[in-house]
């Protein structure tokens, strides 16, 4: 009986695939100053005419 050597692959150091970690710029939208709307304050004096 031939003696069968066995056959040992040569462990492959497996590179790991690490991705350049890509920054995300935050999508940071310009605030836009939302103008509150201010109505004219009606001055609710019972009673009260315009002269």
């Amino acid at each position: 009986p031939v003696p069968v050597e066995p056959i040992i692959e040569e462990p492959v150091p497996v590179e790991a695939i690490i991705e350049e970690p890509v920054p995300v710029e935050p999508i940071i939208e310009e605030p836009v100053p939302v103008e509150p709307i201010i109505e004219e304050s009606v001055p609710a004096n019972p009673g009260y005419e315009e002269p």
